[in-house]
C-alpha cells in the first residue's frame, strides 16, 4: 500500500498472509517492523484518502525435478 499525497513522494508498506497457518492473520510489513493485525474481511481494512492499495498474488511454484 502506498502512503502518500501522490505516486513521487510517499511510503510503502505491505500486508501479507500465509493461508496454511491461519487466515486470519494479516501480517504489516513496513521497514524493519512487522506487526500482526486480524481481519476477516477486506472490508475491514480502513484506507485513508492518501493510500493506495495494490494487490498482487503470489503462489509457490514447484521447483524443476532434479533442483532444489
Amino acid at each position: 500500500m502506498h502512503l502518500g499525497s501522490n505516486p513521487t513522494s510517499g511510503h510503502y508498506v505491505c500486508y501479507a498472509r500465509n493461508l496454511e497457518e491461519n487466515p486470519m492473520v494479516w501480517y504489516c510489513m513496513d521497514d524493519g517492523y512487522v506487526t500482526e493485525r486480524e481481519i476477516s474481511k477486506a472490508e475491514e481494512f480502513d484506507f485513508g484518502p492518501n493510500e493506495t492499495p495494490y494487490l498482487l498474488f503470489y503462489s509457490r511454484k514447484a521447483a524443476p525435478r532434479g533442483k532444489h
